[in-house]
């Protein structure tokens, strides 16, 4: 508990002055306070990768009852038109949190990964929806084929960021 108080101690007197220095601080007070600021910054990508994992299957619901409203919209137009299904599986947070806690935040990588892959499940499936819409309207209109254009977008902004480097 002294360690800790101590830890704060120097950080509040760090805040007052602006600036942290490693000189002011004792060898175990330098680590308490690295550790404590590696800690939080874990925990911050935990809470990152929680809120797009949560992002993430909040508009995949919301995606998944609108198709089904388009389907019955468009049922008659488009005969054999299903809803898009989720596949993605659900999990709850609490275990994550759990699991990132009782590791001191090493977890939160994994978790940031399993967010950005719970990402692109959603893309790949709304891809995959879309792409078989397309060929059902493409067949009940007869049209001769789908001109893909890429007209109107720019680099991305890592190809521009990459491109000064």
């Amino acid at each position: 508990m002294e360690l800790i108080t101590r830890m704060l101690m120097v950080m509040l007197n760090s805040i007052e002055r602006q600036l942290i220095s490693m000189e002011d601080m004792g060898t175990e007070t330098a680590l308490a306070v690295i550790n404590f600021l590696v800690f939080v910054m874990l925990l911050q990508i935990c809470f990152c990768a929680l809120y797009v994992y949560y992002k993430t299957l909040k508009y995949d619901t919301i995606q998944c009852e609108f198709t089904e409203v388009y389907v019955r919209i468009m049922k008659d137009d488009l005969p054999g038109i299903e809803p898009m299904r989720t596949n993605i599986r659900r999990s709850k947070v609490y275990p994550h949190i759990i699991i990132t806690i009782l590791t001191f935040g090493l977890y939160s990588m994994a978790m940031i990964l399993y967010a950005v892959n719970t990402l692109n499940q959603h893309i790949r499936n709304q891809w995959n929806y879309e792409e078989n819409l397309l060929s059902m309207i493409y067949k009940k209109e007869q049209a001769n084929g789908i001109i893909r254009s890429d007209a109107g977008f720019g680099k991305g902004i890592m190809a521009t960021i990459m491109h000064f480097m």
